[in-house]
């Protein structure tokens, strides 16, 4: 095992436009990479009859989550190219965004993406942003992604996955909840992430036990997807066209700040600080047994989601399975090298498993805890 930082990007386009991407990505360079189904909840707009508006209605749409990981130089020329090759630029197509971050595998196993650096004239992107995910029972996704929705921070993306270890700990009360889960990802301006985080919390009511967990992480740059509504047209642009050439104008979305902030109660006793995401990325089939080994060395618990990998044709690849699983782990940070030692002792990085797990910071988390 060993360990070196890079920069992970992240992108999420509705599906019509993920095979275009994928092409050109791969004439670009990027040869390694993770691909997971999502869905993509905006706000849809429609009339009635006389003319009437309706009430805005949730409305979904199939997307999908795509991940690959650059050295951090590339970071620019990988985000560049994403934006230019979708046209994310462009509101209502999707977003992208970079998080420097720590990954550990097995040396030479997984192919390395190299992507020319270019002379195009650097895209202008968002700095302050900040990750929010949160996970909740199947079925509770949409009211609580809507609050990014309603305070126009961003449009959320959900994808699934099944919840182990803390619904085993519960007891009797676990017979009530069910071990699928939705995982929401958004993507916020970092001057509204507390706010937008307190009211996730209060709508998924996350400070009661088995309701979910919600986490920060921090993101390094990126370009956000604002269109959150989709329906009537009354102008020449949109309000959302608007809003991104005023974030391009000003840098940042600081100028959308409220001067007063409604105060939302929060139970201070469940906020959780400085803690590390450890996501485990292996081949399918290998993930119960190893987050079983996590959880003797100290993790809580995890929630596991399948994705598709994508590799080159060396066959010194040929031990990567294209079903592919990935576990979410939130620990304390004391615990990170114990529970990576104990993952490598397990197998994580041998060739059935091909593991590799990436290790990023949670600045706050909050979930409900017993003691």
């Amino acid at each position: 095992m060993e360990s070196r930082s890079v920069s992970n990007i992240t992108v999420v386009v509705k599906r019509g436009l993920t095979r275009p991407l994928l092409t050109s990505l791969a004439a670009a360079g990027i040869v390694d990479y993770n691909i997971g189904p999502a869905r993509i909840i905006i706000l849809h707009e429609k009339r009635k009859g006389l003319g009437l508006v309706r009430p805005f209605m949730l409305m979904e749409e199939q997307g999908d989550i795509l991940s690959f990981m650059v050295d951090p130089p590339q970071e620019e020329a990988a985000l560049n190219s994403i934006i230019q090759q979708a046209e994310l630029n462009i509101p209502g197509r999707g977003s992208v965004f970079s998080e420097q971050a720590t990954v550990f595998a097995s040396p030479g196993l997984f192919p390395e993406n190299h992507l020319p650096l270019g002379t195009d004239q650097s895209i202008r992107k968002r700095s302050r942003l900040t990750g929010i995910c949160c996970i909740v029972q199947r079925g509770q996704a949409n009211q609580v992604a809507r609050v990014a929705l309603d305070t126009g921070s961003c449009v959320p993306v959900i994808s699934f996955g099944i919840g182990t270890g803390v619904r085993d700990k519960l007891g009797l009360l676990r017979i009530a909840i069910p071990a699928e889960k939705e995982i929401i990802h958004l993507a916020v301006s970092t001057f509204d992430s507390d706010t937008v985080m307190k009211m996730m919390v209060n709508a998924g009511n996350l400070d009661r036990p088995g309701k979910g967990f919600i986490f920060t992480y921090p993101i390094s740059k990126g370009l956000v997807d604002t269109k959150i509504t989709h329906g009537i047209t009354r102008h020449v642009a949109s309000i959302e066209q608007i809003i991104a050439t005023l974030d391009e104008l000003k840098g940042d979305t600081g100028w959308r700040k409220r001067s007063a902030q409604t105060i939302i109660m929060q139970n201070e006793r469940y906020l959780l600080h400085d803690l590390s995401d450890l996501t485990l990325i292996c081949n399918e089939g290998r993930a119960q047994d190893l987050v079983k080994a996590a959880m003797r060395a100290g993790a809580g618990g995890a929630t596991i989601s399948r994705m598709r990998y994508q590799g080159s044709s060396d066959p010194a690849n040929k031990s990567i399975s294209a079903a592919r699983e990935a576990c979410n782990m939130a620990v304390d940070k004391s615990k990170v090298d114990s529970i990576l030692n104990a993952l490598e002792d397990a197998g994580a990085f041998d060739e059935k498993t091909c593991g590799r797990i990436l290790v990023r910071p949670i600045p706050k988390a909050f979930t409900y805890t017993s003691k």
